[in-house]
């Protein structure tokens, strides 16, 4: 099977150029957890653990309620794991993460509360890109961690507001005003503009700060959250697309036999809307999830080289799994990890290893890869999802507190061609 994988990705190779976040060669990595308590040594066993098993790229959480407490900024949890990337190898990408309460907000706040924390939004982003820029395993700023939220109302606050004041007073007539009664999607477009807005927003002031490393961010639970994206928008700041990839989350419309099918078509849609930038699965699910998802999940090590090969296979630049060591502490303790409990590599890290191998010893044949075209398109109307989420779940309706943007339910129908 791994000869027929080779051999089918040497076919697709391409003579182009390296670009940001875009790989000579695809790579394989995963997110390192920084928390408080780790000490110095067990920091750098993560990343000497990454660079053992030919993984060359991470993923860190920039914990502002870590770095800024009592009023003070202290970086010297991060600044000892750059260095320590630095010392095996590793690229970072630096996710930036505002402080929040992480006992009750694990995955972060998607928008601001007011026009007041936009301002402490902004001075945590200050600080972090000024200090971490300087340092050379810097790779790209994540500038959110998985926006998108999946038709949720927005909560009306004073910013909120502001920012829809701007957009309603900028939008253009409908070429479709007549007098035929039609859905009003105002709300929801305005969904879509606020996520780009605020998205903009922080890329502009990273850009300012640092204009020499990469803009990513990774989109999540896709399916669902389709609506919530303006990709073509996207690529003015951007430069690589990711999208996070949870089979305890994501895959609902799937058995467990059909997730490889799965990534495959999330790899298909996050590629086809990276407009020309590079592509990664930024988050793949590493281990088992018994509390902390949706439905209970362990992939074994052939799953892991199965999801990695069909990820690759679909264009991707590189797969980051979440994660390599498990957190110790909140809703997402214990699990999802790639190491076991005794910090050690699990049979699904030497699987993702042994493909890492696989990448070094056959360079030359992986080199500037793409997908095969296919015949068959299939297409997606954002207005045709919207209207099956209204059709899914009753709208709540005269609530002075948030704008009505949708339900977070939505169906979509896959058609498959079958070769005869």
């Amino acid at each position: 099977m791994m000869k027929k994988w080779i051999l089918l990705l040497t076919l697709f190779a391409l003579s182009t150029g390296i670009s940001a976040q875009e790989c000579d060669v695809p790579e394989i990595g995963a997110q390192v957890f920084i928390e408080p308590g780790q000490t110095p040594d067990d920091i750098d066993r993560f990343f000497r653990i990454l660079c053992d098993n030919g993984l060359k790229v991470a993923r860190v959480r920039m914990f502002g309620a870590h770095m800024y407490r009592d009023g003070q900024w202290n970086f010297d949890l991060y600044d000892t794991a750059f260095r320590a990337a630095e010392r095996y190898g590793i690229r970072l990408f630096a996710t930036l993460f505002p402080p929040t309460d992480e006992l009750t907000d694990v995955g972060g706040f998607k928008f601001p509360a007011s026009k007041r924390h936009l301002a402490k939004v902004d001075e945590y982003v200050t600080q972090v890109v000024t200090h971490f820029r300087r340092f050379p395993a810097l790779w790209a700023w994540a500038l959110q961690n998985e926006p998108g939220t999946g038709g949720i109302r927005i909560k009306e606050t004073d910013l909120s507001r502001e920012v829809y004041a701007t957009w309603e007073a900028s939008r253009l007539p409908s070429e479709y005003d007549n007098s035929y009664l039609k859905a009003d999607f105002r709300q929801e477009e305005f969904l879509t503009y606020y996520t780009t807005w605020y998205l903009h927003h922080i890329a502009d002031l990273v850009t300012r700060l640092d204009p020499e490393h990469g803009r990513h961010i990774n989109p999540h639970q896709i399916l669902s959250t389709l609506p919530d994206y303006d990709f073509t928008a996207y690529r003015e700041f951007l430069t690589s697309l990711g999208v996070s990839m949870h089979l305890s989350w994501h895959f609902g419309m799937f058995t467990t036999p059909e997730y490889p099918v799965g990534v495959s078509l999330m790899a298909d849609i996050i590629r086809a809307n990276a407009c020309g930038n590079p592509f990664w699965v930024t988050e793949l699910q590493g281990e088992n999830v018994t509390a902390s998802g949706a439905v209970p999940y362990c992939p074994t090590a052939a799953h892991t080289a199965q999801y990695l090969w069909v990820s690759l296979a679909a264009g991707a630049e590189g797969v980051i799994f979440w994660t390599l060591n498990q957190r110790a502490a909140v809703q997402e303790a214990g699990e999802w990890g790639l190491l076991d409990f005794q910090q050690r590599p699990s049979d699904r890290l030497r699987a993702a290893a042994e493909v890492a191998s696989v990448m070094e010893r056959y360079g030359d044949a992986f080199r500037r890869l793409r997908p095969v075209d296919t015949p068959v398109t299939l297409l997606y109307n954002v207005e045709s999802i919207r209207i099956q989420r209204r059709n899914l779940v009753p709208q709540v309706t005269n609530n002075k507190n948030s704008f009505p943007c949708g339900c977070l339910l939505q169906k979509i129908f896959v058609f498959r061609k079958f070769a005869t």
